[in-house]
């Protein structure tokens, strides 16, 4: 294929093997795209979460701090995929198409991922329902659903091209992940809004309207997750031999973790968060007193009145902090 030219140069010859690789090389960049812009989202929601509730119990920020690195991490080797594609392999129609690390980047971490998410509404539902079918059956999805990932990510791994990707065992290892997470997060979603309304009764209104804020989260985001699941099987089995079914591969994981935040965050009042208004009080006296503060005058109290936010009740406490300001101690400094 040759393209005409306007300096009166020959003609620009494209290898026909290269426009075949087009189609991969348009997925990947959009899939990379998204994956880089989801990962913003979920760093602005992190840093939120830390920062409205650093008194959460240890195991929910642990969970946030886990799945934080997990995608960091996948968004580190995305980078390095760019540049052995895009850099390394300038030119290349086989960098393209190749695989890197996408076996990591795309379903293993996706899997993992979705696998602790997965547990966590699990955990939910176990401490709503007093019941442990539920659960068991939602852990038994997220274990299928992570093997499924893991058998993707291996089989990457070692077709090293996006178009060999399609024996048996793809289609078994992509089958398990897709059809379980979908079926996973639909479960999650029927079993949250069956469970969480019944902690409406004798409860606050304020309380009542956050229980149906987060079961329409739950519903909201566990079918957002189921159907990017389903659309990246049928793109695997619609279109065999492309990389069209990278695009929703690099981003489940990230809508995992970003859903589960959503319900973290739930609780914050962005008005209120961390707001703190400082009234300095100080006490001065223009006639000189013979000791304490700087050149005679006296030390100064200086009180600190701070609004702070209840994370589980949402109530406003105020707190007055009196703090002396020695100044006698820094005129000696």
């Amino acid at each position: 294929m040759s393209l005409p030219s306007s300096t009166g140069n020959p003609p620009v010859t494209i290898s026909p093997e290269l426009v075949k690789t087009s189609g991969p090389l348009l997925e990947q960049i959009i899939g990379y795209l998204f994956a880089w812009g989801l990962y913003g989202v979920l760093a602005v929601q992190v840093y939120i979460y830390f920062l409205a509730f650093p008194h959460d119990r240890a195991a929910s920020r642990w969970l946030v701090g886990v799945v934080f690195l997990m995608e960091t991490a996948q968004v580190i080797v995305i980078a390095n995929d760019m540049f052995e594609a895009f850099a390394k392999g300038f030119g290349n129609p086989g960098a393209i198409t190749a695989t890197h690390l996408t076996g990591f980047s795309a379903p293993i971490v996706a899997g993992c991922v979705g696998f602790l998410v997965q547990i966590f509404y699990a955990y939910r539902i176990r401490v709503l329902s007093n019941s442990k079918i539920v659960p068991v059956l939602i852990c038994s999805m997220a274990v299928i659903q992570c093997v499924g990932a893991f058998i993707s990510g291996i089989r990457g791994f070692i077709a090293k091209d996006v178009r060999h990707l399609d024996t048996m065992t793809d289609r078994v290892g992509h089958g398990l992940f897709n059809a379980t997470s979908a079926a996973c997060d639909i479960v999650i979603a029927i079993a949250m809004s069956y469970y969480l309304p019944k902690l409406n009764s004798g409860v606050r209104e304020k309380t009542q309207a956050l229980v149906r804020k987060i079961i329409r989260l739950v519903v909201g985001t566990g079918s957002l997750t189921a159907a990017v699941a389903i659309i990246d099987q049928v793109l695997f089995e619609a279109c065999p031999h492309t990389g069209y079914f990278l695009v929703p591969a690099f981003v489940i994981g990230k809508l995992y973790s970003n859903s589960m935040m959503v319900i973290f965050n739930s609780r914050v009042d962005l008005g209120l968060l961390r707001e703190e208004t400082t009234i300095n009080l100080t006490t001065s006296n223009d006639a000189r007193v013979s000791n304490g503060g700087i050149g005679g005058y006296p030390p100064r109290n200086v009180y600190h009145i701070g609004r702070t936010y209840d994370e589980s009740i949402g109530q406003i406490d105020l707190d007055i902090r009196s703090h002396k300001n020695d100044f006698s101690e820094l005129g000696h400094a």
